[in-house]
């Protein structure tokens, strides 16, 4: 008894040791650019009701100058007559408080950003109610990174009931992370566009994802792939059954483009054909592409997340990798 005692703290320590040792950790004390962070959702509805039309709203133009570009002052007298908004504002106090736990994430990535880029333009990320445009949930122009905080409420929440189950699940706070970090880290990522394969589309999005675990090494697989830590556990548990089949279908260096609507596209499962299908995440293929990346990175531990991301020719990043599940 004593001996088995033993060994589970032994494999206890070493389980939390190896947690540790995250290679993607990186030393942010010479990191001295900071983010500006800024809530208009919060801004627009913390002003006075009373004075709202007189000196208030002019000092919300004032420090949202952005916002102003796109409504004048009727549209947003407008905006804080609306209903259906202020119960959208209510339901982002409920999720996101005062945004604390989010900014410092937010920061975190600015930071880890530009770590890796410190001449990158992004300057400024800013919060607000967007009316429900499911089109952009996040928006990076020019310095600013938009976020419209009223698509990340919960899959639960009536205002996306009109969405299919697997795109309502996409519209929780826990993956706000994950999707502003693509928008800034995927034009980044160099491609190849006259290689048409599934693998090339793999490993592109797998060097997407690999960007988002660099710039955010807290973030655990789950939120970064907008995966249920179910289908996370499936992934693992089938990368080997899955790999084969794209190896024995012949399907890696295809060109056929129904393969990227099976296992590259946000969809409610991907598409093998077997009776396992529901319990897979759509994007699978995205999955695959981060593992095949981990590896290259493993073996080829010289080069460097910029070098990583400026390689376009995908055939030999695969070869590198070494990928073996």
């Amino acid at each position: 008894m004593k001996k088995a005692t033993l060994f589970l703290i032994l494999f206890i320590s070493l389980w939390f040791s190896g947690c540790d040792d995250n290679p993607l950790e990186v030393d942010l004390s010479s990191v001295d650019r900071k983010i500006e962070i800024k809530h208009f959702d919060l801004g627009f509805y913390n002003s006075d009701s009373l004075n709202f039309n007189q000196t208030q709203l002019s000092e919300l133009r004032d420090e949202y100058p952005l916002f102003f570009m796109m409504g004048d002052l009727e549209f947003w007298r407008n905006q804080r007559q609306s209903s259906s908004q202020y119960l959208l504002y209510k339901d982002i106090k409920l999720v996101f408080g005062d945004y604390s736990s989010f900014d410092r994430e937010f920061s975190s990535f600015a930071s880890h950003l530009y770590y890796y880029y410190p001449n990158h333009p992004l300057n400024s990320i800013q919060t607000y109610i967007s009316n429900l445009d499911f089109e952009y949930p996040v928006v990076f122009a020019d310095s600013v990174l938009f976020i419209s905080s009223d698509l990340f409420l919960g899959g639960n929440h009536p205002a996306y009931q009109m969405l299919p189950d697997y795109l309502r699940f996409q519209r929780q706070s826990r993956f706000l992370q994950s999707v502003l970090s693509e928008s800034v880290m995927a034009p980044l990522v160099n491609k190849d566009l006259r290689d048409q394969s599934l693998v090339n589309e793999m490993i592109y999005w797998g060097r997407v994802y690999y960007a988002i675990k660099a710039l955010n090494p807290h973030l655990t697989d789950d939120r970064i792939m907008r995966f249920s830590k179910d289908e996370l556990a499936f992934c693992l548990e089938s990368e080997e059954s899955m790999w084969r089949y794209f190896v024995k279908q012949e399907y890696l260096f295809s060109p056929d483009q129904d393969l990227k609507r099976r296992f590259i596209e946000v969809a409610p499962f991907s598409k093998f054909g077997v009776t396992t299908d529901l319990q897979t995440p759509g994007s699978v293929g995205k999955w695959v592409g981060l593992r095949i990346i981990e590896s290259f990175m493993k073996n080829n531990p010289e080069t460097s997340l910029q070098q990583l991301l400026s390689m376009s020719d995908a055939q030999e990043i695969f070869k590198k990798s070494k990928y073996k599940p």
